[in-house]
């Protein structure tokens, strides 16, 4: 029922999400780059704008989220970019027509670096146009384009400034300067830096006139993303540091590399999460990884990523003698039943037992929980009372077993066996046998001999796994392993599965004298050993499996405060540049554990980010999609150290090569290669009669080759510049398809509305293609579609009388049906029969189905049922049900062994009738929503 719900308040949830996106208008109706205008989607408002002299963001609706994208276009000759539009030249203000680009374009390959040719538009023709580091300067000469750049090096000493300063007039965090000022002020994308809060107030607040000559350009940057607070309790806020910032989300990622959290596009630079996940549940104490987003000035751009720890302790009050204690109601359920609270040392709502953090007096205090709740008591448990009660109350229950008062020390003895209890929980005893206990450990979990004593409890059901699922024949062996562990912190790595408990035993067989239990995700877990020596552990997975009983060696930390030199974590790759399609190892040293993370730092060559534990200590990058550069991170948590490799993905060589037949014209062309040799060579039977060798000089080169049977080609290339390497592609050459289309169609003679089929044959080498039976010509009304040389079912017509139905085939995809071979007819009769079936209603229970029918068919006929799960569409259940001639009425199947039908698990049924002497086409169908599991 959880899942039920989760689903629809996800599916509300997006729905509602599309709603506030799906209405974009446009003021200046469309891609109109002539006339300014404004775009309207969901509450946000985007304007066309100038992003340079010549250079205009058009702002547009479409039919897709996120119903709104800009184009960047290039103002005709004669015209120029003014306020969001292209208008002539003449119509712009003398100031803005004497502005030109910035002519020197290679100025970047001889200034030093830090200091580089920017695309800014000056006033004048000035020989070196640079950009500093952090705000633009333009100069006229390169010594002073060195100067200006090398001025920018020091920090703003003054990071307070910022809670003093009036809105918009702040503290940047990247404002630099060589002089210690006082104020370091920021406006939009212009910086000054100034000596006093006078001059910052009149910079932030007026437009001076040095400043009014820059054309005003957009451009979102990023500085940083603040985390507050760490770690978090209750709620985490991201802020990200920059200029222009219109939108930010953020994604949300547990230890293990899950996507946990989803966030939305919201206003503004900063993001709050109430620390739950998408499905609603607050989330436990814990490392997580976060992935910011930020959109701007027409732009959608990675703000940056990290960790952060949640932590929810306890709440503590003080007292008047300011002793600290921890509140003792919150140890307890009473007044707190079916609440979660996340500074609570324990919970008492309905997820506690599946998190395994109820409090002790949980079925005490909240007897109504389901799971609290005692179906049966066996009548041992009435022998086993005292006859003597300890003090209590005057007034001693008439019914002792369902009323004796929980502040009573009445012992009541269970045996630990499902005799006589199945169904049943019972919280006083000391193992269950209930539908989900197979889900708990402990004392909640399954007793020993649940499958003798319950042999139907859904944990003791031998499941079926349909084909063609691939199972293995052995599962993983499990192995635990603890280096250097420590009292107090033990962190150890579990291979074979991921995911179950461990148990801590001090006997060497694991088989008494349990001490305690650690669940775990993922592949390590950090353990607590309270002394030195031997310890003995031993895995449980939650697929089944299980360790051998392995001996560990606990030590004490080491005493010694002396600086240890920790070695070098490095992550590196097999090289630093790599080109489309390729794929790459990455591997990084000294890292005991920690995190993988591979993100697009620019371009998008990966179509999503990687997110995987370490160990493994290597991980394969690829294939990779498009060029750009790749950020392979490695975060490592012990040692606590991060390490980066910047991985460069260049376009390569290119080969295209189109659809090839026998006896017709094939064409390949190579880009990107400017000089090398192809070669052409049979691979399989023998389309060539001779090799194929060319040497490609151009780029883009085409070609062109003519093969004389079916068979495969295999294209090679050897490119020695602008690239040296080696391509292959194979491509297979087909027969043309040919032959005559043949339609016959049965029964040609049938009663309205009632199902015939259409038979297609005569083609050869038509493979792939589609023949469609249309009604009166290859342009009529669609009947159905089949593939060459098989069949379709369609509806006769409701009306009696004569028809004809085209089978239509495109066999050179020229677009029409007109050439020989290319379409053919076959007539039916369509008679008013009163035969008929219909199914009327039908319904299932686990046990058993029920239907109703309405049936003047005078032969047998069958009926298959099938439970099928939604939406998977996995079929758990299959039956048949003859049907006797002319019988109406109600029908009963009984449910005999449902497979693999999870607790949770939401089934449908779908019914199909046919007649025995006729099992191609159905008479009807009937599919209803059945039960949940």
């Amino acid at each position: 029922m959880k899942k039920k719900l989760f689903l629809c308040i996800f599916l509300i949830f997006v729905l509602a999400q599309n709603l506030g996106y799906s209405q974009c208008t446009d003021s200046d109706g469309g891609y109109r780059i002539d006339i300014y205008g404004c775009v309207n989607v969901g509450g946000n408002q985007y304007c066309d704008r100038c992003a340079s002299q010549n250079t205009l963001y058009e702002y547009y609706c479409t039919n897709s989220y996120p119903y709104y994208n800009y184009g960047e276009a290039s103002c005709p000759s004669g015209q120029v970019c003014s306020n969001g539009a292209c208008v002539a030249i003449s119509q712009t203000s003398t100031t803005t027509s004497t502005i030109s680009a910035c002519p020197y374009t290679r100025c970047e390959s001889v200034n030093p670096i830090g200091c580089r040719c920017g695309n800014l538009i000056t006033e004048g023709s000035l020989r070196w146009c640079c950009v500093g580091t952090q705000s633009n300067i333009t100069s006229s000469t390169q010594d002073e384009c060195v100067n200006r750049c090398n001025f920018q090096s020091q920090p703003c000493p003054y990071t307070k400034c910022q809670a003093e300063n009036p809105v918009g007039c702040y503290c940047g965090g990247n404002a630099q300067t060589t002089s210690y000022s006082r104020w370091c002020c920021v406006m939009g994308s212009l910086s000054y830096i100034v000596s006093s809060k006078d001059s910052c107030l009149i910079h932030c607040g007026t437009t001076t006139t040095s400043t009014s000559t820059i054309p005003s350009q957009c451009n979102i940057t990023i500085n940083r993303v603040d985390v507050t607070p760490q770690p978090a309790s209750t709620q985490v806020t991201f802020v990200a540091v920059g200029n222009n910032i219109e939108q930010v989300r953020v994604r949300i990622y547990d230890s293990t590399g899950a996507e946990i959290f989803t966030g939305n596009w919201i206003n503004g630079n900063s993001f709050t999460w109430n620390l739950r996940d998408n499905n609603g549940i607050d989330v436990r104490n814990g490392l997580y990884y976060y992935l910011m987003y930020a959109r701007g000035c027409g732009r959608e751009i990675e703000a940056g990523r990290g960790t952060f720890n949640v932590e929810r302790g306890a709440i503590t009050t003080t007292t008047t003698t300011t002793t600290t204690t921890t509140a003792p109601s919150q140890m307890s359920c009473a007044g707190r039943c079916g609440t979660y609270d996340p500074q609570a040392p324990c919970q008492c709502d309905l997820q506690c037992r599946i998190n395994n953090d109820c409090c002790s007096d949980v079925c005490r205090a909240c007897p109504n929980l389901p799971f609290c709740q005692v179906t049966t008591i066996p009548t041992t448990i009435v022998t086993t009372i005292p006859t003597t009660l300890p003090p209590g109350p005057t007034t001693i229950p008439t019914t002792i077993v369902t009323t004796i008062p929980t502040t009573t020390t009445t012992t009541i003895s269970i045996p630990a066996s499902c005799a006589g209890r199945c169904g049943n929980y019972n919280p006083q005893a000391p193992c269950q046998c209930d539908n989900v206990c197979h889900l708990y450990r402990g004392s909640d979990g399954c007793c020993q001999d649940i499958c003798r004593a319950c042999p139907t409890h859904p944990s003791c059901l031998v499941t079926t796994i349909p084909q063609p699922t691939t199972i293995p024949t052995t599962l993983p062996q499990v192995y635990i392993s603890c280096p250097a562990c420590r009292v107090g912190n033990c962190t150890c790595l579990i291979s074979g599965c991921n995911s179950g408990y461990v148990e801590i035993y001090l006997s060497q067989d694991c088989g008494k004298n349990i001490t305690s239990t650690y669940n775990f995700t993922g592949n390590s877990i950090t353990l607590a050993p309270e002394r030195e020596g031997i310890i003995y552990l031993k895995v449980i997975c939650d697929t089944g499996q299980s360790s051998v009983c392995t001996p560990i060696t606990v030590s004490l930390p080491p005493i010694t405060t002396t600086t240890t030199t920790i070695p070098e974590v490095k992550v590196t790759c097999e090289k630093s540049v790599i080109l489309i399609g390729e794929k790459i190892n990455c591997s990084i040293q000294n890292c005991v554990q920690g995190t993988w993370f591979a993100s697009n730092k620019q371009g998008k060559p990966l179509e999503s980010p990687i997110l995987l534990p370490i160990p493994p200590f290597s991980i394969e990058i690829g294939p990779i999609i498009s060029e750009g550069i790749i950020s392979v991170v490695g975060v490592c948590r012990e040692p606590s150290v991060t390490s980066s490799f910047d991985l460069k993905v260049e376009k390569g060589v290119e080969i295209n090569c189109s659809s090839c037949f026998v006896e017709s014209s094939c064409s390949c062309e190579i880009k990107n290669c400017t000089y090398g040799w192809l070669y052409l060579t049979n691979s399989k039977e023998n389309p060539l009669n001779d090799d194929i060798v060319r040497v490609i000089s151009t780029s883009p080169y085409s070609l062109v080759f003519k093969p004389y049977q079916a068979g495969e080609v295999l294209l090679t290339l050897e490119c020695y510049s602008p690239y040296k390497l080696t391509r292959s592609q194979r491509i297979e050459v087909k027969n043309v398809c040919s032959g005559a289309v043949t339609l016959n169609i049965s029964p040609s003679v049938v009663s309205t509305s009632s199902l015939t089929r259409a038979y297609i044959s005569g083609l050869q080498y038509c493979e792939g293609y589609n023949v469609t039976i249309r009604k009166d010509s290859c342009s009529g009304e669609l009947a159905c579609t089949a593939k060459a040389n098989e069949n379709c079912q369609f509806s006769a017509p409701q009306q009696e009388g004569n028809y004809t139905y085209y089978a239509c085939i495109d066999k050179n995809n020229d677009n029409d049906y007109d050439d020989p071979g290319e379409q053919t007819f076959a007539k039916i009769e369509v008679k008013k029969i009163e035969e008929r079936f219909k199914f009327i209603n039908i319904s299932c229970t686990p046990t058993k189905c029920m239907y109703n029918i309405e049936n003047t068919i005078k032969e047998p006929g069958i009926v298959l049922i099938r439970l099928v799960s939604i939406p998977e569409g996995r079929i758990h259940y299959a039956a048949n049900d003859d049907i006797s001639p002319g019988f109406s009425g109600r029908r009963e199947v009984p449910l005999l062994k449902i497979r693999d039908c999870t607790l949770g698990a939401q089934l449908k049924v779908v019914a199909i009738a046919f007649k025995q002497s006729d099992v191609e086409n159905e008479l009807d169908r009937i599919v209803k929503v059945a039960f949940t599991c």
